[in-house]
């Protein structure tokens, strides 16, 4: 968002901010040359939907640029000193040059948005992975690959229960786990499998909750019962831990 202008010694803002697509990923960055973004897209294949915006920096941005430059942080330190300004946070507290910063309020929400993000991430490797069940003695993982298997285990509770209310809960059913067998159970067996698959998915809902709950504030660290109000807080929560089958 920023850069050391030679001549004056300051730092200043970029005018323009370019917004393109690189391998499928949406790119955003900051320019004085538009013309170099055009023939850099141009060059790609993998390159883009290239668009410019002016940039309009809020109040607390002119703050924190006024802030480096009362400082007169150098230019070796552009990646710190652009994410100060940009977010309100300093993202290398060793740097001594930011050793009288303080991280802003936005910068905090900046980053519990990004650890949220995170939650969110594990929260679906969790949900879309195999489970492995007892069948009659053998086990099995039944596949949770993606929202098709999802529907085919609620599609098979939804009939298990209804043969269950009409008094047929010994009705044989029919399920193919991940090793291509195909195993018969009654239809009492398949909402219990159905049921134990919803518990599981609750489980890691409940969890991810908590992460978010612990990452925004709302409750403290059972360790320590400390709350996460500080950006290093939060940065250096570990989101990996709690999940179900991870204690």
């Amino acid at each position: 968002m920023i850069y050391f202008k030679e001549d004056s010694g300051v730092w200043e803002f970029f005018p323009i901010k370019v917004s393109y697509v690189a391998y499928g990923k949406q790119e955003e960055k900051y320019t004085k040359d538009t013309q170099w973004w055009i023939n850099f897209v141009d060059k790609w294949w993998h390159h883009n939907s290239l668009t410019f915006e002016n940039v309009n920096p809020t109040d607390n941005q002119v703050a924190r640029l006024q802030e480096i430059n009362d400082a007169n942080i150098p230019p070796i330190c552009a990646v710190t000193a652009g994410t100060y300004v940009e977010f309100g946070y300093i993202d290398d507290i060793t740097n001594t040059y930011f050793s009288d910063f303080s991280d802003w309020q936005e910068g905090l929400e900046h980053v519990r948005v990004i650890k949220r993000k995170e939650v969110d991430r594990i929260r679906d490797e969790y949900i879309y992975s195999n489970v492995l069940y007892q069948f009659n003695g053998t086990q099995a993982y039944i596949q949770l690959r993606d929202d098709v298997d999802m529907r085919n285990i609620q599609v098979n509770g939804v009939k298990a229960l209804a043969y269950i209310a009409t008094g047929a809960s010994d009705a044989v059913m029919y399920f193919r786990t991940e090793d291509d067998v195909v195993r018969e159970m009654t239809a009492t067996e398949m909402f219990t499998m159905v049921s134990y698959i919803g518990q599981i998915g609750q489980s890691i809902y409940e969890t991810s909750w908590m992460h978010k709950d612990r990452i925004d504030g709302k409750i403290p660290y059972p360790s320590d019962g400390q709350y996460m109000d500080t950006v290093q807080k939060v940065r250096n929560y570990n989101v990996l831990q709690s999940w179900p089958g991870t204690q």
